[in-house]
């Protein structure tokens, strides 16, 4: 017998719903390198992207503009002309705008598309903005889990990324002190809990994992970490879960590098992990192929991709990109990896890599990867030490 997480449950509910109130459903084809094509067809209204998604398309359209300092300036201006009507709330498709830049894009999308949103990841803001300014449709992110059937807030502020909205009339939210990662509820920081109808009552024949996820008062614990704004809004900041702490004491939260490099086009998945006896973290990355194997071909290497994610010079390249992306999303020089290794098996359910609601499974990761990252870390820390150089000229100089 076949048991569904909840989510899922709850979205052939979905389903069944729209179909029985006349609406069309649309899958893709299954191929990933047809997707635009599967688009163009479908023409969807509402159209769902996953993170990984969106950044790919916004790096095919910066890939497209290259060095041309005309498009360049063209695409920041058409940007921030429609920025500032979204801040008036007005949503449009039909400014000068749209129809000197963004119709082609649109067109590549269905050209009916009305509302988009995404969800299993954070997206940053300039993607986010990018989106809202270049369809024309109301653009959203989503925070929930499968513990609480999903969406556990409303859809996010319109204008920055990170934001959600108050809590669903089933839930109630509040923030619990994460003392060890300075996180207190007084400051209205802390793990977010949720409360109401639509939590979970357990996981099937799991006592244990149910009692460290729900306590005595009925309070799921996500493991996220949120902070109440102002206004009355939550913002996700930081992740309580899987954290590991390095020789120097600093405590890495591997989710938050993953999320970071999973915007680079060419990664397809990552798994980040250390030890408390190591200085470093080390990664394993799956690359996006038919991606991979085009940036490989324009940095000049050769080889099919097994020879590719086995050539050393291909893996220093990909770890400049990774820490290029890094340094752009304020990531420390302990929270970069060290080193990595380039594999061609995908994570999955076969495998055991990943859970039915398609998250890492670590511990199984951990398990899987052991001997590949005792071979990282005795090959060492590939990432030239800024501070390191810095003292060595500055010992020189005195």
């Amino acid at each position: 017998m076949c048991y569904l997480p909840c989510a899922h449950i709850y979205e052939i509910v979905n389903e069944v719903y729209c179909l029985f109130h006349g609406s069309k459903l649309g899958f893709y084809s299954g191929n990933t390198e047809t997707l635009m094509n599967d688009l163009a067809e479908l023409k969807p209204a509402v159209l769902p992207l996953v993170p990984k998604l969106m950044n790919l398309i916004y790096a095919g359209v910066k890939k497209k503009i290259g060095q041309n300092s005309i498009r360049r300036y063209l695409l920041r201006l058409s940007i921030k002309q429609k920025e500032k009507t979204l801040q008036k709330g007005i949503i449009s498709k039909t400014a000068i705008w749209d129809r000197l830049f963004f119709a082609k894009m649109q067109r590549l999308l269905g050209g009916s598309i009305q509302m988009i949103f995404t969800a299993s990841a954070p997206v940053s803001k300039e993607v986010m903005q990018f989106f809202r300014c270049s369809m024309g449709c109301s653009v959203f992110e989503v925070y929930g889990l499968s513990e609480v059937g999903a969406a556990a807030m409303t859809l996010m502020a319109e204008h920055d990324s990170g934001f959600v909205g108050p809590p669903l009339p089933c839930n109630h939210i509040k923030l619990v002190s994460v003392p060890e990662m300075s996180y207190f509820a007084e400051n209205d920081e802390g793990e977010i809990c949720i409360r109401g109808a639509n939590v979970f009552a357990g996981y099937y024949k799991n006592e244990t994992d149910t009692k460290e996820a729900l306590d005595a008062d009925g309070w799921f614990h996500s493991g996220d970490i949120g902070k109440w704004l102002p206004n009355g809004a939550l913002k996700i900041t930081d992740r309580k879960k899987h954290i590991f702490k390095l020789a120097q004491g600093e405590y890495i939260i591997p989710e938050k590098i993953e999320s970071t490099y999973m915007e680079n086009h060419i990664v397809s998945q990552v798994y980040v992990d250390g030890h408390s006896d190591q200085e470093f973290v080390v990664g394993i990355v799956v690359p996006e192929k038919p991606v991979f194997l085009k940036w490989a071909k324009r940095k000049g290497f050769e080889g099919d991709f097994e020879m590719l994610c086995q050539n050393k010079e291909v893996k220093a390249a990909v770890l400049e990109d990774l820490w290029q992306i890094g340094k752009k999303r304020n990531l420390n020089s302990l929270q970069q990896v060290g080193n990595i290794m380039l594999t061609t098996e995908a994570f999955s359910q076969d495998n055991g890599l990943l859970t039915p609601t398609l998250k890492l499974k670590r511990s199984s990761a951990r398990q899987k990867f052991e001997q590949d990252f005792l071979a990282l870390y005795e090959e060492g820390n590939l990432r030239p030490s800024k501070d390191f150089k810095d003292f060595f000229f500055f010992s020189i100089y005195f």
